[in-house]
């Protein structure tokens, strides 16, 4: 990574249901063309999920920036990297909080993009969007 443009950009969604995440996922895909995969991971806490977002060229700083906004970012640590100057202080994920990790779920891809049977066996279909 150079100073500031970047490859990954992550995502901290607290308080969101799995239809929600699952719905913005979609979108992302939808919404650019330059994605190579998004990862997901249950947060430290387990109330919401740490989104890693891979891009297959670098990104300046201000389009990682309104593309966090639009993906619905938490608004705290947009406004906090909003104001750092320093590459290795900006999206911070705590992926280790009070001795708590967080959890791999899921890893989707823009040429398979489905929800895994051992996720959607056990949501109710209807919830998800899907059949």
């Amino acid at each position: 990574m150079t100073s500031d443009t970047w490859k990954l950009i992550t995502l901290d969604w607290d308080k969101f249901s799995w239809h929600k995440a699952y719905k913005i996922i979609k979108f992302i895909f939808n919404d650019r063309q330059d994605i190579t995969k998004i990862k997901v991971y249950s947060s430290p806490n387990l109330d919401g999920y740490h989104i890693y977002i891979y891009f297959d060229h670098w990104l300046e700083w201000s389009e990682v920036l309104k593309l966090r906004r639009k993906y619905q970012d938490d608004s705290k640590r947009l406004i906090n990297d909003f104001f750092k100057t320093v590459s290795s202080e900006k999206m911070v994920m705590f992926r280790d909080k009070n001795g708590k990790k967080e959890i791999f779920m899921y890893e989707f891809w823009p040429t398979r993009f489905e929800m895994p049977s051992h996720i959607t066996s056990k949501i109710h279909a209807p919830m998800l969007g899907t059949k």
